[in-house]
């Protein structure tokens, strides 16, 4: 399948991360990655991950948000981490739809993916044992524009899980603009926190979300082992080659 693939978040040159993702999509797929990073990345990772990578697009936020000092939010809440990633999500999808207007019709992916940075999967992330996408090709009820694959919620925090999504580019792309309507929500007294952010904002623009099983973790401990130019991670070229693998061997708690 043609799979967009929209990172957000911190970027890592880590061997654990890229290979965990070549396993778990890039080999399944032909994937176009988006990224959009923090402010104050520092040029050298962002270059060492674009030669890794191979972003068809990639953008550094300016961080520049409407001021929200003045509404609630739970205590346990980062204002500015919440405001950063939708602020990193609308800029992801703004990459995407200039790529694919730029195509003029000739770029069409089957999925679009929205996914943190840092996640560790355990099992492909698109393929079985997750819903059988097979049974629904060139099916219109499945391919409908209000619909979006979100994990189980065990991660749903008070709202619903916001560290990994995916669906049609439709649907995807309302999903990828959650900050364009976070003003309007907390003016309407809905509490500043992510999950509970994102639960209301999909309610009020009628996107369904199906849920499904998935085991992955945050990687918290991440060393950018693959800075220096001469260290090669697993890709799609490489990997036929043979001149460098790393056999994974995750935990998951």
């Amino acid at each position: 399948m043609k799979i967009a693939l929209l990172l957000t978040g911190r970027i890592y040159t880590s061997s654990l991360l890229y290979n965990n993702l070549y396993e778990t999509l890039l080999k399944h797929h032909d994937v176009d990655i988006f990224v959009s990073c923090p402010k104050h990345t520092d040029v050298s990772l962002v270059e060492r991950f674009t030669e890794i990578y191979k972003p068809k697009k990639l953008v550094i936020s300016d961080e520049i948000y409407f001021d929200v000092d003045k509404y609630n939010r739970r205590s346990e809440t980062i204002k500015h981490n919440v405001m950063c990633m939708y602020l990193n999500r609308i800029k992801v999808a703004g990459l995407l739809e200039e790529y694919v207007s730029a195509g003029m019709g000739s770029v069409e992916y089957d999925f679009v993916v929205s996914s943190r940075t840092d996640l560790m999967f355990s099992a492909p992330i698109i393929d079985s044992p997750y819903p059988d996408l097979s049974l629904y090709r060139g099916s219109e009820k499945y391919f409908i524009e209000n619909h979006i694959w979100i994990p189980s919620p065990e991660k749903d925090y008070w709202g619903i899980n916001d560290q990994y999504a995916f669906g049609r580019l439709p649907s995807m792309l309302v999903y990828l603009k959650t900050y364009s309507g976070l003003y309007d929500l907390l003016e309407k007294g809905v509490v500043l926190h992510p999950e509970t952010l994102l639960a209301n904002y999909l309610v009020e623009r009628g996107i369904n979300a199906s849920r499904f099983l998935m085991e992955y973790k945050i990687e918290r401990n991440i060393a950018n082992d693959l800075l220096d130019a001469g260290v090669v991670p697993v890709n799609r070229n490489v990997a036929q080659s043979g001149m460098y693998r790393k056999k994974l061997k995750m935990v998951f708690s």
